[in-house]
């Protein structure tokens, strides 16, 4: 995570979600694209989990709508998940 020590906790949320990620190659897809995107700062897939879950780190700017909508445009879906 890039200098996570400057953020303030009102800056910084955890995203987390459901997907249809199923293989290295499509987690590696979302990663790259994800991690190009300013305000997010670590993602993480668990393709062992059956809800393949999607945890990404990032500043209080980004919204999940924005997520749901990379990920559909990226052929994949993805839903919250509370945490």
């Amino acid at each position: 995570m890039n200098n996570s020590n400057t953020l303030c906790s009102q800056e910084f949320q955890v995203l987390v979600f459901k997907t249809n990620l199923t293989d290295s190659d499509s987690v590696q897809q979302v990663d790259e694209y994800l991690q190009s995107l300013k305000g997010i700062y670590h993602t993480s897939v668990d393709l062992e989990d059956w809800e393949k879950v999607l945890r990404i780190e990032c500043h209080s700017s980004i919204k999940s709508s924005q997520i749901k909508n990379i990920l559909t445009d990226l052929g994949y879906s993805c839903t919250d998940l509370v945490h």
